[in-house]
């Protein structure tokens, strides 16, 4: 099977496969299929471009046991409309003054959250405070548990499920669409919700040859971020890309020197989400 991809070696009725993603143009509804064999040409390529890179999946299995919820749920939590060098330095105040669960169900000083977070971002913590209590201090672990929470809507709930908990979810941001849109030919504005459904039901439908990249759902939507923040940005650098699979091409693919990725790139939100080594 030399000079195949992998995905090639899969039988038949895989390599036809199709999940459909509806859109509306000029209001009707249009369906666009995206094609399973495409995604895994996709997914192949990343993966070696990427070879070396720490996916979420191999993070777990190293740091899983100290992974916390509620750090999980406050960092993403807060991270909406916050740039990422903002949000770590935000949730280390944070985490400084709130360790646990429980030292923030204990409530805090008049104004003492003014310097720390925004005012907009009041809601959500005063919020996820009252769940934690209904909840016995602890986080929810499903979708509609976690959206009780004001602010908290698909994506946070499954970065809570995916990093907090270890669970099967895809959290799929904003530059994630950008980049499936491009690379399977959809019209711009299609619903997050359609495109996490579509690929999730893609994941399920050709597990076997996922778990034998040792590829958990959430890995791929690691694969797709990392790739959409570093090659396929607002002004892709399509010159630079080598996913031929790709219907949104602008400039043809001109090299066989990838640009090296840092692999601690997202060291430092990571290292939030842990348990501190003694919390009293």
């Amino acid at each position: 099977m030399t000079g195949l991809p992998r995905w090639a070696t899969l039988p038949a009725v895989m390599k036809t496969e199709e999940v459909t993603v509806a859109t509306v143009v000029n209001n009707k509804r249009r369906i666009n299929p995206i094609d399973g064999s495409a995604v895994l040409s996709m997914i192949d390529r990343l993966e070696e471009i990427y070879r070396g890179f720490p996916w979420e999946s191999g993070v777990w299995q190293q740091d899983g046991v100290r992974r916390s919820p509620y750090r999980t749920l406050i960092l993403f939590g807060l991270s909406a409309r916050t740039k990422d060098r903002l949000l770590v330095q935000m949730c280390h105040g944070f985490f400084r003054r709130f360790p646990a669960a429980g030292h923030l169900s204990q409530g805090w000083l008049d104004g003492e959250l003014d310097h720390i977070i925004r005012m907009g971002q009041k809601p959500f913590i005063e919020s996820a405070v009252q769940i934690i209590r209904d909840n016995g201090g602890v986080i929810p672990q499903d979708m509609d548990g976690l959206k009780q929470i004001k602010g908290v809507g698909e994506k946070i709930a499954e970065c809570v499920i995916a990093y907090g908990w270890g669970g099967e979810a895809l959290p799929l941001d904003g530059n994630g669409c950008r980049m499936v849109e491009r690379v399977f030919g959809l019209a711009a504005g299609v619903p997050v919700q359609h495109l996490r459904v579509s690929l999730k039901n893609l994941y399920r439908g050709y597990r076997p040859w996922m778990e034998e990249r040792s590829l958990a759902m959430v890995d791929l939507h690691e694969m797709i971020r990392l790739h959409a923040q570093t090659i396929c940005t607002k002004a892709p650098r399509c010159s630079l890309c080598p996913v031929s699979t790709c219907l949104s091409r602008q400039a043809e693919y001109q090299t066989d020197s990838f640009p090296e990725v840092d692999p601690s790139i997202w060291r430092d939100w990571r290292e939030l989400l842990l348990e501190p080594v003694s919390v009293s």
